[in-house]
């Protein structure tokens, strides 16, 4: 017969579940009501916590025109 190993202290922790959100995360969250955007993000989470948002160079991203 084999012998029972003993339960283990580890309290569960569900891979689904959200962390919590810091003050600082609202703080550079952006802000919408039904798809119109009130306050731009001016931070972007990562896994290594929350970054600012570099501004972007005039010019950068936007398309040329054929």
């Amino acid at each position: 017969m084999t012998e029972r190993k003993p339960d283990t202290d580890r309290e569960w922790v569900d891979p689904d579940d959200a962390p919590e959100w810091t003050d600082e995360m609202f703080e550079q969250a952006q802000f919408s009501i039904g798809g119109k955007v009130i306050r731009p993000a001016t931070g972007v989470l990562t896994k290594d916590g929350m970054r600012p948002i570099a501004e972007r160079h005039a010019g950068k991203g936007k398309r040329k025109s054929a």
